[in-house]
């Protein structure tokens, strides 16, 4: 009975010892673990940048641009989602993430504390009344630019992302939060970075990475011979002169159509 007892007693300790050991191995594992926004996925893909006055510049028309900006290399699809990491980012500067469009766009202002997004119209010739008020002359391209909305940001943020999803919501997203929400209509299909202070002057460096997913095949198995629902029509047969030119069992028809699906 003694040598049972001493037996259950040396078990129970070979456990006790096994528990801390595990207990040591995981502490000293999450201690050397990186921050989340340094473990990239192998579905990401990323592009590093750095902004400055003599880091980056740029062509137009023959002539070195002032402006310090990065030209993103790739065309956005319909539905996206892009991240900036900042390794490097001066507080007396400020960092404009313009998006562009055939008819339309938005820019993202990214301070220190302060996230302003705005939305641009350039579809309408109607915008050359809007004036330079500078210059008081009409502007060379027609824009109107919506009402700014700003979100104040507290404590620091290394990253920033923006979102495009199947609803037209445009999304910006901070520490897992959206902080900013618009529905926007149109598509974009170029963004760039601009790197300037409040003087318009560039001053400074920004630097970090372009964070996106990588694209992945998917293939698509279609079953011609099972059937989910039935095509009735395609648009079109709602509008007045379309309806007028129905026969009368054609206008009950439609009508029993509206009620049965409830459009």
């Amino acid at each position: 009975m003694l040598f049972n007892r001493l037996n259950g007693k040396h078990q129970t300790i070979q456990i006790f010892r096994i528990f801390v050991f595990l207990l040591l191995v995981n502490n000293v594992i999450f201690a050397n673990q990186k921050p989340a926004l340094r473990q990239m996925p192998e579905y990401v893909q990323s592009i590093p940048f750095e902004l400055g006055a003599d880091k980056s510049k740029f062509y137009g028309w023959g002539r070195v641009g002032q402006e310090c900006r990065v030209f993103f290399d790739e065309f956005l699809p319909a539905l996206f989602e892009r991240t900036l990491v900042l390794e490097q980012f001066d507080p007396q500067c400020y960092l404009r993430w313009i998006f562009t469009g055939d008819r339309a766009g938005f820019t993202i202002t990214i301070k220190h504390n302060k996230i302003i997004l705005q939305q641009r119209y350039y579809d309408s010739p109607a915008f050359n009344e809007n004036k330079d008020n500078k210059k008081n002359k009409t502007l060379r391209h027609p824009e109107w630019q919506a009402p700014k909305k700003e979100a104040t940001l507290t404590g620091t943020f290394q990253a920033i992302t923006v979102k495009m999803d199947h609803k037209l919501r445009l999304s910006i997203i901070i520490k897992g939060k959206t902080v900013l929400q618009q529905m926007f209509l149109h598509d974009v299909s170029r963004h760039q970075l601009q790197l300037i202070d409040q003087n318009g002057i560039t001053r400074g460096i920004a630097r970090g990475q372009l964070l996106f997913p990588d694209t992945e095949t998917v293939t698509v198995h279609v079953n011609p011979q099972r059937k989910y629902q039935t095509i009735i029509g395609f648009g079109g047969i709602a509008i007045p002169t379309a309806y007028a030119q129905l026969s009368p069992k054609g206008k009950y028809r439609w009508w029993e159509y509206v009620c049965r699906y409830n459009l």
